[in-house]
């Protein structure tokens, strides 16, 4: 895909070709930025993008993360060769890189940074529930190891990053129930799906406007999911999606002539009706040299999951140390992880999905003939 004014969104979807996972990876660096601020500081309102924008670099990530997700995920599930298929591919996206990371922070870096001695460390009740509650995601996620980083400026908080995830893997839950009711109803799944999601998006569209109006006090979540489920109807219209450069353009003058100037409550409402369009025009539109960056990986998931507990040791093996060294140093070490989860973990894990899929599929037919051939 080469540098373009405009094109359908699904012409470009049907290629690989595109800056996603370059925009996936500036958003985990975002993030890193905006915890090093907190971090240092002890507050989340240190970072100084709270107070131009009304919001800080991470949310903008977040959101991103969550957009992108509801888009690639949803192409993951219609396109798909089975549910099965598709539950596997997320589970194993998912969680090996989160498994590793997290018995390396629990056996190695936790025991290191307690102020508990090692053996009471590891005996203690939340250990082990720190483990096993963050390896699950679903019902939410633990902060606190025994005795790790009480003396920091934020102290005790061993991986925050950790806090969408849940929200992530309930996302896929609510897409896999949709895609099945959508099979249940006339007209064809995909086109019941879209319906779903045409009905299901200007209503959390219109909570998080309220929300950020201060009419309305909703949890996280709402807006995460605002964000994947838009992500997911671009997917399914995407044919009747017009990607401009123009527009784009033009969206993003209108913002910046808002951001930093005493208008952050009229900069988050335009922000959060075009965040979507303004991705994908960067994710599909720019061409040429950008591009390479897919040569690499895709080493977003690592710095993303690795990056919080790194700064967190750097801080405490520091202490005072300013957030731009913090950044530094800690994208330096974090990077290296990230690759290394990538090669070493979360690629041979999604080569093995078909493979997963395929042991699955033949393990329930054997408990299926076990079963009907039970006596009585």
């Amino acid at each position: 895909m080469t540098d373009a004014a405009s094109v359908r969104l699904g012409t470009v979807l049907r290629g690989r070709d595109n800056n996603l996972n370059l925009l996936r990876m500036l958003a985990a660096l975002a993030v890193l930025v905006t915890h090093s601020f907190a971090l240092c500081a002890g507050t989340s309102a240190a970072e100084p993008f709270q107070t131009a924008l009304g919001m800080t670099l991470g949310t903008i990530a977040v959101d991103l993360f969550f957009l992108a997700s509801g888009l690639l995920v949803t192409a993951s599930l219609v396109n798909g060769r089975s549910l099965l298929a598709f539950t596997c591919a997320r589970v194993l996206r998912i969680y090996p890189a989160l498994v590793v990371m997290l018995l390396l922070l629990v056996l190695i870096v936790g025991p290191a940074m307690s102020m508990l001695d090692t053996w009471r460390y590891l005996r203690d009740p939340a250990t082990a529930a720190y483990f096993l509650r963050n390896a699950v995601l679903f019902f939410g996620v633990h902060y606190q190891l025994p005795g790790v980083w009480l003396d920091n400026p934020y102290p005790a908080a061993v991986n925050g990053s950790l806090w969408t995830m849940p929200y992530e893997v309930r996302a896929y839950a609510c897409l896999v129930a949709a895609w099945c009711i959508a099979g249940l109803l006339p007209g064809g799944q995909r086109r019941c799906l879209t319906g779903i999601a045409l009905a299901v998006v200007p209503m959390l569209g219109l909570a998080v406007l309220g929300q950020h109006a201060g009419v309305l006090h909703l949890p996280h979540g709402v807006r995460l999911s605002f964000m994947f489920a838009t992500g997911a109807a671009l997917f399914l219209m995407a044919d009747r999606v017009v990607l401009s450069r123009g527009l784009a353009v033009a969206l993003l003058l209108a913002l910046a002539g808002l951001a930093g100037r005493g208008h952050s409550a009229l900069f988050g409402a335009l922000y959060l009706v075009t965040v979507a369009y303004l991705t994908l025009c960067l994710a599909y539109l720019p061409g040429g040299w950008i591009r390479r960056y897919n040569r690499l990986g895709d080493y977003s998931y690592g710095v993303y999951i690795y990056a919080f507990p790194v700064q967190q040791t750097v801080i405490a093996l520091w202490p005072g140390i300013a957030p731009g060294a913090t950044t530094a140093a800690a994208a330096a070490v974090t990077l290296g992880l990230a690759a290394a989860s990538w090669h070493l973990v979360e690629k041979p894990a999604l080569g093995a999905r078909g493979a997963l899929a395929d042991r699955v599929r033949r393990g329930a037919r054997a408990l299926r003939r076990a079963g009907f051939s039970r006596p009585g």
